[in-house]
């Protein structure tokens, strides 16, 4: 049975999004999250959990940064 590993990358995920590779199901929020008013806390904005499918594989639980830096990025993927 395949598994999806990856896909961390808000852009590449759009590109496959668009590209029709990628059904996106929406956006896990966190225990904290849901527990604050409004559903998102501030500390956690740049962190999201999402679903989605990926050529024809679930990915039942990803992460991916929203407004980090390119900078940051390259330094985190290079390292882990």
């Amino acid at each position: 049975d395949a598994q999806v590993v990856g896909l961390h990358n808000w852009i590449r995920i759009l590109k496959e999004e668009q590209s029709g590779n990628l059904n996106y199901f929406g956006y896990i929020p966190s225990k904290s999250d849901a527990a604050s008013p409004g559903g998102i806390h501030p500390s956690h904005d740049q962190v999201l959990s999402i679903q989605f499918e990926w050529m024809g594989h679930l990915k039942p639980i990803g992460t991916s940064f929203i407004g980090t830096s390119p900078e940051f990025e390259v330094a985190l993927y290079t390292l882990c």
